[in-house]
């Protein structure tokens, strides 16, 4: 057992890095364009093992039976603001493409904030019945 684990112990740990810490994904959609092109492969830390999620990160989030890919804008407790075809949050104004439509989201205490990099053809925050939640956050994505 032990020379098995001596000689093959680089594929071994890949695999439980693969199996617990991270994961290869990817996103069917262009809504994450130009930063991630539909159907590339990357790479994800995924819980436990990442960092606290900070703003402008994009993460991996579950929301019901699915799981989208987005750029993390407004934490908890936030107040987000799209006025003008601009976003405004607590840190400031988010450079990127122009945004519609306007609105202001008062996040709750485990409600987040997402939004596509391609916004024009994104399904998020903007037009969601109800926000992701804090603790479906599954993992960040590593570019």
């Amino acid at each position: 057992m032990f020379r098995f684990i001596r000689r093959h112990w680089l594929p071994i740990v890949v695999l439980l890095m693969l199996t617990v810490g991270w994961n290869l994904t990817y996103t069917p959609t262009g809504s994450m364009e130009p930063t991630i092109q539909p159907w590339r492969i990357y790479r994800c830390i995924r819980w436990p093992f990442m960092p606290e999620p900070e703003r402008g990160d994009i993460v991996l989030y579950r929301d019901g039976w699915r799981i989208y890919c987005k750029r993390l804008v407004g934490l908890p407790g936030d107040i987000v603001y799209i006025h003008d075809g601009i976003v405004e949050t607590p840190d400031g104004v988010l450079e990127g493409p122009e945004t519609q439509p306007p609105g202001t989201w008062n996040l709750g205490d485990d409600e987040i904030f997402v939004l596509g990099d391609n916004r024009a053809n994104s399904l998020d925050s903007r037009y969601a019945e109800t926000l992701p939640k804090y603790h479906n956050i599954i993992g960040i994505v590593l570019l």
